[in-house]
């Protein structure tokens, strides 16, 4: 998927995967959502996917009164890719530790 958000091209062919984000709901389900994490080369943080009327990736319909499935590229902060990360299961430690590690700090 390649798309162009705020002036930015992101594309999931050139981007390094990180981790799968979506939910193991089934398609029936609203809340049905393919989605992944990626990074672009210059370091930058986005999901894209497709999902269910109940997921961030929902459209409004023809004539706006209702959503139903959409897909898309969402850009997102270091933090916010973090919180995707711990969401992520499994969660992977080593990821964080690789491309995430001046934001966490031990306990």
């Amino acid at each position: 998927m390649k798309k162009l958000v705020h002036g930015k091209i992101y594309n999931t062919e050139t981007a390094t995967k990180i981790c799968g984000t979506g939910s193991e709901a089934g398609v029936g389900d609203f809340r049905w959502e393919h989605s992944a994490l990626y990074r672009t080369q210059r370091g930058n943080w986005f999901v894209a996917g497709e999902g269910g009327p109940m997921t961030r990736f929902a459209r409004k319909d023809g004539d706006g009164s209702s959503y139903g499935s959409g897909s898309g590229v969402i850009p997102l902060t270091p933090e916010e890719a973090l919180i995707e990360i711990e969401l992520a299961q499994p969660f992977d430690t080593d990821v964080v530790e690789q491309y995430l590690s001046d934001l966490v700090e031990a306990a």
